[in-house]
C-alpha cells in the first residue's frame, strides 16, 4: 500500500526538515497524519522515504486509536495481530 502525500510545508526557519501531511490506512480506515521528513526530499524521493516508513506511521496511528492496548509498545505485526484477534487485552 502506498501512502498518499497530501501536502508539505516548511517546518522551521533553518529549513532542515519539512512537515508532510499524509493519508495512511490503519485498521481499515484512512487516517490523516502529519509528520516530518528531511527538507531536501521531494517528488519520487519523498514518496520513497514515506513509503519506507509505512510501518512506523501505521503503528503510531494504531497507538493513537487503541490507547491502553496490551501491545501498545509492541511491533506493528504484534499490534495488527492484536487488532485481528478482536482487540482484547
Amino acid at each position: 500500500m502506498a501512502i498518499t502525500i497530501n501536502s508539505t510545508s516548511s517546518a522551521n526557519k533553518k529549513n532542515d526538515f519539512q512537515w508532510i501531511h499524509i493519508t495512511v490506512n490503519a485498521d481499515g480506515e484512512d487516517c490523516k497524519f502529519t509528520h516530518t521528513a528531511p527538507s531536501d526530499l521531494s517528488g519520487d524521493d519523498l514518496q520513497a522515504y514515506v513509503d519506507g516508513r509505512e510501518g512506523f506511521y501505521k503503528r503510531e496511528l494504531l497507538r493513537n486509536m487503541y490507547e491502553g492496548a496490551d501491545c501498545y509498545d509492541s511491533s506493528l505485526e504484534s499490534f495488527e495481530a492484536w487488532v485481528s484477534a478482536g482487540c482484547k487485552n
